[in-house]
């Protein structure tokens, strides 16, 4: 369970990692979010649904995930009298039913503080398979670590980019990529992206369709007695 002044969720999860005693992953997720998005872009947001999902290991370095999640979505609280057109427009119910998967290849020294190697993802999603949505989307992510001195100095590189493609109509305002503060640092929460400006003169947040992010970063670890470490 999670919650803040602007995001409430609840999830429920469950995963077998030897499902029917075989090296295979099982599992569920159900969950409920309120999100309110009125700062970026004048409207709110609930979600309610499950997922299901399974993975395997393909060698000692790499894996694919794949899920099925059906969820169904409430966009309210716009005013039209100031919202962008295209918020206005994303105003209503929709049932969003999708299959997913994901490529792992992973070598870095430590899961949680990695010094040195790399890891590389590669997911693809396909809504459509019923529901209201028709998308595909795909978007691959890399981080490389590289110690510059032992491994108290880390050089950090970090690449991002995806693409998505509408099936018919366009792609939906709340599954467009927003970028920024987390996932983007020195950029506000949907910072990042095309903005549409509304009756009142100010623009809204409406998210894109195709985004590249390239991240440098060097971590450097001081001990309380003066000595590198943790």
């Amino acid at each position: 369970t999670q919650a803040s002044w602007l995001r409430q969720n609840v999830d429920f999860s469950f995963t077998n990692p030897y499902f029917m005693g075989l090296p295979l992953s099982a599992g569920f997720d159900v969950f409920a979010t309120n999100v309110d998005n009125q700062q970026e872009s004048n409207y709110n947001s609930q979600l309610y649904g499950f997922a299901l999902r399974t993975g395997f290991a393909l060698d000692a370095d790499s894996g694919i995930s794949l899920k099925y999640g059906l969820t169904w979505r409430d966009v309210n609280g716009i005013d039209k009298s100031s919202a962008a057109p295209a918020v206005i427009e994303s105003q209503g119910q929709s049932l969003k039913s999708a299959v997913s998967g994901t490529y792992t290849w992973d070598n870095l020294d430590n899961p949680t503080r990695p010094t040195n190697g790399f890891r590389g993802q590669l997911e693809g999603e396909v809504a459509g398979l019923g529901g209201d949505v028709r998308f595909a989307r795909i978007e691959a992510h890399g981080w490389y670590f590289f110690p510059l001195y032992e491994d108290s100095v880390v050089l950090k590189l970090e690449g991002n980019a995806g693409q998505e493609i509408p099936f018919g109509n366009d792609v939906p305002l709340q599954d467009r990529f927003f970028k920024g503060a987390d996932t983007f640092r020195g950029f506000a929460t949907a910072g990042v992206g095309p903005r549409q400006r509304g009756n009142s003169g100010d623009t809204d947040a409406i998210g894109g369709k195709t985004y590249a992010i390239g991240t440098v970063e060097m971590t450097l670890e001081i001990s309380r007695n003066g000595q590198a470490g943790p």
